[in-house]
């Protein structure tokens, strides 16, 4: 999807309440308007925030316009938005700048020109960063929307095979053979970065003989991470991120035999990888 006004549609949200929320605008001021109009939003990322299957959190939310049934996001209609005077006065504001976009008819000003995959994006899902020193996907059941392509920041994936476990998906694509992969294919970019795109993920080979045992620690790690969210003691953390290191670990080795590699294949990879960062 993409808006072509982000700094319209995409606003920090900083305080929720039943009937109203606060947020703040494009100028940094507060501005109260109706939650019901929004969404969960990923806009960008930090390091040490959002790394291999972390619960993630995010500040802001999308503007969104639409209502969705039956599997299709339907526009709203301006007596729709009208329901909310708060954000049909702040959308009104904006009207001329949103008349200007391209591909937005006069009529119908207030929606998004290229509202791709709107009607799936609450579906549990993959997120990967494009841009990423190494592999940093993120199981997302709580809805997110985001906007994505070839310039990132995200691209959201599941199995095209319905058959295919998402988590058998997640463990592959976060390991070290994945990024391997990928640090062989892509061109090393400022900092360190690679560009995790679309070819290389679609390109890469996943065996259809799922392990029982990577969707089974994938799961794991992937509630370790949500507890480890909710602990604050120093003790508990270190406790916490232990038993992530270890499964993530065992992920990786359970993904090299899966591809056939062997202990000096791992090394060869391993030392690789550790040159690159």
């Amino acid at each position: 999807m993409a808006t072509s006004a982000d700094n319209v549609y995409i606003l920090k949200c900083i305080e929720k309440c039943e009937n109203y929320s606060k947020y703040l605008n494009n100028d940094g001021n507060e501005i109260i308007l109706e939650p019901d109009l929004f969404k969960s939003f990923l806009k960008n990322i930090k390091d040490k925030t959002f790394e291999p299957y972390m619960d993630v959190d995010s500040e802001y939310e999308l503007l969104f316009p639409y209502k969705l049934e039956m599997g299709k996001a339907i526009p709203l209609t301006l007596k729709e938005i009208k329901k909310y005077p708060k954000t049909y006065e702040y959308l009104i504001t904006y009207k001329k700048d949103l008349q200007n976009r391209s591909n937005i008819k006069s009529n119908n000003w207030w929606v998004y020109p290229y509202p791709k995959n709107l009607s799936i994006m609450e579906e549990p899902k993959l997120i990967i960063p494009v841009l990423s020193l190494y592999p940093r996907l993120i199981y997302d059941d709580n809805g997110f929307y985001m906007t994505g392509g070839g310039g990132g920041p995200f691209y959201g994936l599941r199995p095209l095979d319905k058959e295919m476990s998402i988590f058998y998906l997640m463990g592959i694509l976060n390991s070290n053979v994945f990024n391997y992969y990928v640090s062989k294919k892509s061109t090393q970019m400022r900092g360190g970065y690679f560009r995790y795109s679309k070819q290389y993920i679609e390109q890469f080979p996943i065996p259809l003989n799922q392990n029982a045992d990577i969707i089974e620690n994938v799961k794991k790690i992937i509630n370790l991470n949500k507890e480890l969210k909710n602990t604050n003691t120093p003790k508990g953390i270190k406790l916490l991120q232990g038993q992530i290191d270890f499964i993530s670990s065992k992920i990786n080795q359970l993904v090299y035999e899966l591809y056939g590699l062997t202990d000096d294949d791992a090394k060869i990879i391993e030392n690789s990888l550790n040159k690159e960062f």
